[in-house]
């Protein structure tokens, strides 16, 4: 996490200083909508996984992370609950998190150049209040982001 938040800082920083930040900012908006891609790629593939598993006869516990289960049960409820995030298939978790982090990065790193005590105070406070927080991201079922957005970014 840290690696990618300094690498993130080091590549608008650069894109800034040699492009500008409008331009800076165009790639990270871009980049947020690739890491959606992946992300929705990879929920997908979960569930070919799941089925794949499922056709197979191949018992394992497994295939309730795919969501497999849940695909045959509503198969076009799932699918928009994935596309809005509020269902996030197993490995493909962690890639909101990341795509709310490129959404980010044309704010805080600016904000962290500028006013470092304002941006490390805000997001020790932003880390204080992530609990609540995770309550506000969409899900299902009762079950929050499997990764929290608002606890990884103070790393």
């Amino acid at each position: 996490m840290f690696l990618g938040g300094y690498a993130s800082a080091a590549a608008y920083t650069a894109l800034a200083t040699r492009r500008s930040d409008s331009a800076a900012r165009r790639r990270f908006f871009k980049r947020s909508w690739e890491i959606y891609r992946v992300y929705l790629f990879t929920a997908f593939l979960m569930l070919i996984g799941g089925g794949l598993l499922t056709a197979l006869q191949i018992d394992t516990p497994i295939v309730q992370y795919t969501e497999w289960p849940n695909f045959l049960a509503h198969p076009f409820g799932l699918l928009f609950d994935i596309t809005i995030l509020r269902q996030q298939p197993y490995l493909s978790a962690v890639l909101p998190m990341y795509s709310v982090f490129a959404l980010a990065v044309p704010v805080i790193v600016p904000l962290a150049q500028r006013k470092p005590v304002i941006a490390m105070f805000g997001s020790l406070l932003l880390w204080l209040a992530s609990m609540p927080l995770l309550q506000l991201l969409p899900g299902t079922y009762g079950e929050a982001w499997s990764f929290n957005p608002f606890a990884w970014q103070l790393i």
